[in-house]
């Protein structure tokens, strides 16, 4: 004697006896790719004051660039971190600001390519390339 098993009953039986639509997703719009965006913003002075940075009100990448262009050395992603905190270029409230740094940093590395202000030189060390002083 065989037992053969049951496979449970589609649901969509039921939104059918009901009346309610399945909301299919569409194969046109959301799934097109996007076209990406280029950068609007003006080529600005390679070094700022940091009076003008904090009055610029900079973000973490963009302070991250001031203080690496300042240090010129291969830096990790807490140091910079410590660094931009300390000078006073941003300030964030989130529990772990050097995660969100290297996160962004490997993100603006693999979404822009060769244009990418940051390369990584070693395990979680980074320098910048000369994209950043354009």
């Amino acid at each position: 004697m065989t037992t053969a098993k049951k496979t449970p009953a589609k649901k969509t039986a039921t939104k059918a006896r009901t009346g309610a639509t399945r909301g299919r997703k569409s194969t046109t719009g959301a799934t097109a790719p996007t076209a990406e965006k280029k950068a609007t913003e003006a080529p600005r002075p390679p070094l700022m004051t940091e009076e003008e940075a904090k009055a610029r009100k900079l973000s973490l990448l963009d302070a991250a660039v001031e203080v690496m262009k300042r240090l010129s050395e291969p830096l990790g992603a807490k140091d910079i971190t410590i660094k931009v905190m300390g000078l006073g270029l941003w300030s964030g409230k989130g529990k772990t600001p050097e995660a969100t740094l290297y996160s962004a940093m490997i993100r603006e590395i693999a979404n822009k390519g060769e244009q990418a202000r940051f390369k990584k030189v070693g395990r979680g060390r980074f320098e910048l390339t000369e994209a950043a002083y354009a």
